[in-house]
This record gives structure tokens, sequence and C-alpha cells, in this order.
């Protein structure tokens, strides 16, 4: 973490390299943080070995070592390149905007003092809006003209011990670095603020999530330079992923990396709906993700292994028939469609939608893009939309917008109606803005005051006798089918814009709706 990656030597001479930031940082009393220096950039045990001799004789030396060229002038003593040698304590991405003297001294007597102010503001914004208030925040400071240790150390004094808290706002100004509009500098900001994070860890007893590590990797993807770097946070968050998911989590993960038959979704789309219906389609595809249509009842996947959702293949009888809970993770990886290794609950998935909820979902194929999807879900660059069939209510207008918050957090989604089913029902659209569990269920229940039929968790005493033909097969179900299906979702840097159409279902009890209401006047 110490070097700045720049150079083309040879294995040892790279280890000298590196024991040199090493041994400085032991002058300035960073002994820890300059072993972990040496250890990001050595990926062999025997190369750290190798580092860790070059630190002794350094420190052995270290009378002669100030008055050496070798470790303080040219660069090419150590690997011929010939170019200046001026090795930095991180990445540094001040390198185009002035070292953290130069940025402090540039700044107006106002400007300092809003910085005194940083922890208050930081802590108004997240207040406002969570993550998309630091967002803002961000943009407002502008985020290129900060101090990462001054961010992180008043991030600190803002989240007032909230851990969780801290960890959120620090992932938010990592992912506004993907943002800024210079991507060597927005990579070199990310850099230097996992590295300021990677510091405080032991002392303030926070660490880097997955999706800090997904946030940091595709920034560091953006730069012109530092495409190594990326690559060691993505190794980190496959070792996270690994460490998080337990023995048997861990065996599998292992044995998918290992995986060489490869399947795309759509080959086997037939077979898969042979197995769970004509509704499981399968929208987009590519060899880095899939968009499919989940069917209404199917899990997205099981935490922890049920009987009912095991696939046993036994003689004369489907897949299907023996596991009656099959879960979407399981249904793809049976069918031998890779998924990402990187979510260590659920393989591929980067976003989730409710059992009960059909429609649009993407999953990753590949650790790289779903390190990626990641940050756009986190950067709320995703546009969902929805489709209910809500109890009626002539109250509620043509189009408007709900803000009430979901589980204390805020919340903000769009609606408009489609189709009124006089006093029976009504087709909405519904777009989020956020993506809060439940949003979509709590906002129809109760910021509309209608909620979606069969719901089973807000749509309280819901008279559904004059459906009951039609939603026979939906009754007590132990699946929890209601009407919500998410119509369609667009992910436009990757190219991803899919439509799922209704399910089947619904042709059948929205033609029932119209009978019901067109007896009813």
């Amino acid at each position: 973490r110490r070097c700045s990656g720049d150079h083309t030597s040879n294995g040892s001479d790279k280890m000298m390299i590196t024991s040199t930031y090493a041994f400085r940082s032991i002058s300035n009393h960073r002994l820890q943080g300059a072993f972990r220096g040496s250890q990001a950039y050595t990926r062999r045990k025997k190369q750290l070995h190798s580092a860790c001799g070059y630190l002794c004789i350094l420190l052995l030396a270290r009378p002669v070592v100030a008055f050496c060229p070798i470790f303080t002038h040219k660069q090419n003593d150590i690997t011929g390149t010939g170019s200046d040698f001026q090795p930095y304590r991180r990445f540094s991405s001040f390198e185009k905007v002035g070292v953290k003297d130069s940025i402090q001294e540039s700044k107006s007597s106002s400007q300092v003092s809003d910085d005194e102010d940083l922890p208050d503001r930081i802590e108004a914004a997240y207040q406002s809006g969570e993550t998309d208030g630091i967002l803002k925040l961000a943009r407002d400071l502008p985020l290129e003209n900060e101090v990462p240790e001054d961010l992180v150390s008043a991030t600190i004094r803002a989240s007032g011990g909230n851990k969780g808290q801290a960890v959120s706002i620090l992932n938010s100004w990592i992912g506004a670095c993907i943002l800024v509009e210079d991507p060597s500098l927005g990579a070199g900001l990310a850099w230097d603020l996992l590295s300021v994070f990677d510091d405080v860890s032991g002392e303030q007893d926070i660490f880097p999530d997955l999706v800090t590590l997904s946030l940091a990797y595709t920034a560091l993807r953006r730069g012109h330079q530092t495409s190594e770097m990326a690559e060691d946070v993505l190794e980190r968050a496959m070792k996270l992923s690994k460490k998080l998911g337990g023995s048997k989590r861990r065996k599998s993960l292992a044995a998918s990396r290992r995986q060489t038959v490869v399947v795309n979704a759509k080959d086997v789309e037939e077979k898969l709906q042979s197995l769970y219906g004509s509704d499981f389609q399968i929208l987009q595809e590519t060899e880095d993700f899939v968009v499919l249509l989940k069917p209404s009842g199917m899990v997205c996947f099981h935490k922890h292994r049920t009987t009912a959702g095991k696939i046993k293949k036994k003689k004369g009888k489907s897949p299907r028939e023996n596991a009656i809970d099959i879960s979407l993770e399981d249904a793809l990886l049976d069918q031998k469609v890779p998924l990402s290794t990187l979510n260590h609950e659920g393989r591929g998935l980067v976003h989730r939608i409710d059992r009960g909820t059909s429609g649009c979902i993407v999953l990753a194929k590949t650790d790289d893009m779903h390190a990626r999807l990641l940050s756009e879900f986190f950067l709320r660059r995703v546009k969902k939309s929805y489709r209910a069939l809500v109890s009626a209510d002539k109250s509620i207008p043509n189009e408007g917008l709900v803000e009430i918050p979901v589980t204390g957090r805020p919340a903000k989604s769009s609606f408009k109606v489609i189709e009124r089913y006089n006093s029976l029902a009504s087709l909405l659209e519904i777009a989020t803005f956020t993506g809060r569990k439940h949003q979509v269920r709590v906002h129809c229940a109760e910021g509309l005051g209608a909620p979606i039929l069969m719901d089973p968790i807000y749509s309280g005493e819901q008279d559904t006798s004059y459906l009951h033909d039609a939603v026979l097969d939906l009754v007590d179900s132990e699946q929890q089918r209601f009407f919500l299906h998410a119509s369609s979702l667009a992910i436009p840097q990757y190219g991803i814009q899919a439509e799922a159409p209704s399910p089947v279902k619904w042709e059948e009890v929205i033609a029932k709706l119209k009978e019901e209401a067109a007896k009813a006047s």
C-alpha cells in the first residue's frame, strides 16, 4: 500500500522498493501500517519472507540509509529505469491538487471554518438522507478538495460511536469517488480513503465490509494506473466473503471457483420453465450478468438450507417434485449457470425482491461485475418500476409521490394509476427512488391506504371473496404469493434495460376484476 505500483522491476527489486517504503514508515512510528503495506504487494509467502529480510537489513543499517542515494535520489539505481524515484506514503490522490498542506494553505478562512464544522455537516446530511445525504454533501464540498484523514476523522466524530453509521458514511465517501469527473483523481482519492479507513480500523473497531471494497474496486478500476490496486481490493473482497460464509458455504464457494463447465441461462430457459413454470423467463444475458423474471412464490436464496429447498434427484420424479421450496440461486446453480461468489449468503445476488413478488432481478455471473453492479445500486443509478394490484380507494389521486419512512429510514416512491376497477381494485405503476425493505408494500398500505391484494403482512382484513375462483390456488399458500410485480429494471452504465411481462395469473385476475366491475356499474 505504500508504493505507487507504477514500476516494472523484477521480484527481488520490487521487494527492495517495498521494504524501503516500510522502512520510511517505521521512521514515522507506523510499524503496523508498514507491515500491511508490504503485505499488500506481496502475494506469495516466499516473497513476504524476503521483504522481512530486507527490512531487517535496513533497520540495522538505519544510520547509513539517510545518506544512501539508492533510497533517496534515483530509481535507476534499483530498477534501471532512469526515472526519479520519489516514494510517498499513500497512492497520493493529491498528485493533481497538491499535497495536504498546500490544500490547507489555499483555503480561505471561511473554508477552514467550514472544515471545523464538518462533523456537524456530516451528521446533518446523514440524518436527512442517510447515504444519499452524504453523497449530496460530497458534491457540495466538493470531495476532491478534502483531505482523506480529515474526512475519516470528522466521520468518526459525527457518528458518535455508532459503528454501523460510521461505516455507512465512509462507504458514501468512497462511493462518491466513482462520481469524480477525473477518473484518476477519483481512483487515488478512493485508495487514500480506504487506506485511512484501514489505519483506524483497529482503534475504532470498524472495518471495511463488502460494500466498502466493491465501491473502492469500482473507483480504482476507472483509474489509468490503478488496475493492479483494483485487483488487490477485489481479491480482498473474495477472501472476506469466504471468511463470512462459514465452513459449508466456503466449500460451495471453493467448488464454484473450480467449476469449468459454463452454461448460459438462455440455453436452459425451457428446462427452467418446465421445472418452475412459464413465468420463469431470461430477459437479458451477457458473460457477466443475467436479468430474469423471477416467478412469484420463489425465494431468492435460503439463508439456512431447508429440507424442502434441497434438490433430490430420484428416478421417475423431477427435481421440482422433490424440492417444493427451491430458491432462485439453487435453481440456476443446478443447471450449471455460473454465479458470482462475492455475496456469501446468495450466489450472484446483487439485490433481492420478496418471495411473493415476481419480476425483474439481475444476478452477477462474475465477481468483477458483482462489485460494479453493487456500486450502481449504492449510488442510486438503478431505475426500478413496479406494477401492483391494490385494494380500491377512490381517494387515491391519479399520480403523486409518497415520502414516508420505512423501518425508520427515509424512503421515496412515485405512483401513477393505470386502471381502476370500480370500487374493487386499482392497477398502479410505482417507481422507487430508495431501496428499503418492503418499501412498495408499506407505501401502498400506509402511504396510500390501499394495500396490495393478497399481501400477507400489510393487507389486514382484505375482502377478496369476489376473486375466489381466480385466486383459489393462492389462498393459504405457504409461498405467500401476492400481486406485486417488478415490471422493469434499467442500469444504463452497463446497458441493462429489461421489461418483464405480467405473470400469467394476473391476466386471469384482471379479467375477473373487469367482469365484477361491469356488474357493479
